[in-house]
């Protein structure tokens, strides 16, 4: 992960205190599996969609990206995180991108048409259909598309 990429997270996880502190939503951080070898740490299996939460009745799951671009490219979503994605969809729970894309902070429901252009031939997500959020969170627009 990169040093950005890492900082989108780290305020991801502000908001996330923030929303269970008010009793709003409860939101983890996933991480992949690990062991320790000869003292350094090696990945045993591929890692989930970065974070898993819940707000009210409705469980959800998203991966966070960051890119220095107006573009997010399909190749940076792993294909593991996107079947997660959908398994989650498929059993009555909400997935969605996290991204903060040249600045600005938008989220990209994992609905039909966005499932079919990462599995399809497109190289881009299509970020004119990203919804906007300001500098209070997610949850609330999130809570609107659930």
């Amino acid at each position: 992960m990169t040093a950005r990429g890492k900082s989108w997270e780290t305020k991801l996880e502000v908001w996330h205190d923030g929303y269970r502190r008010d009793g709003r939503a409860v939101v983890w951080k996933t991480h992949p599996g690990v062991t320790v070898v000869r003292g350094k740490a090696v990945f045993t299996s591929a890692g989930p969609p970065d974070f898993i939460g819940v707000s009210g009745e409705r469980s959800f799951v998203f991966d966070a990206k960051e890119t220095a671009k107006d573009v997010l490219y399909c190749s940076q979503l792993k294909r593991h995180q996107a079947m997660d994605l959908e398994a989650t969809v498929k059993h009555g729970g909400s997935a969605f991108l996290c991204v903060r894309a040249n600045g600005r902070q938008c989220v990209i429901p994992w609905w039909p048409d966005v499932s079919a252009r990462y599995w399809g031939d497109a190289k881009t997500f299509d970020m004119a259909r990203a919804w906007d959020f300001g500098d209070d969170g997610w949850l609330d627009l999130v809570r609107i598309l659930m």
